[in-house]
């Protein structure tokens, strides 16, 4: 069984956090009868079920995406993220669940933060994203 949501919100906080949660489907209430059945069925061709309005929405979203570059420090965009999350006070399990991650993943990704910065400690790393204007 897929996860779906059925929901009234249709902005771009609900849509990504929902799928970073699990769902595998957003549907929005307001869609006609007729259309939401046949979105639902699409899982059953295992096609994703996401009404228009949303596919589109994500389709903008990831095209109005920046490509990942490196900072300074050789940091990837992903790697950036995840210091400005830390730095903001968020655990390894708070940051993975904002980013839609494993926490085993951000770990990884905070050593070689760490490595990268030549820090050892959270609050060198959060000073290094101050620096950087992360926070």
């Amino acid at each position: 069984m897929l996860p779906v949501v059925a929901t009234i919100y249709d902005d771009d906080t609900h849509v990504f956090e929902a799928i970073a949660a699990g769902a595998r489907g957003y549907l929005l209430k307001d869609e006609e009868a007729d259309q939401l059945v046949s979105l639902l069925q699409r899982i059953e061709r295992g096609e994703p079920p996401l009404a228009p309005s949303i596919a589109h929405r994500m389709l903008a979203h990831f095209r109005a995406a920046p490509a990942p570059k490196q900072d300074d420090a050789g940091l990837t965009a992903r790697e950036t993220e995840t210091l400005s999350l830390i730095a903001k006070g968020l655990t390894i399990a708070e940051a993975a669940a904002r980013m839609g991650l494993k926490p085993q993943t951000v770990a990884s990704y905070v050593k070689t933060i760490y490595q990268k910065l030549n820090v050892s400690t959270r609050a060198e790393a959060t000073l290094a994203a101050v620096r950087r204007g992360l926070v």
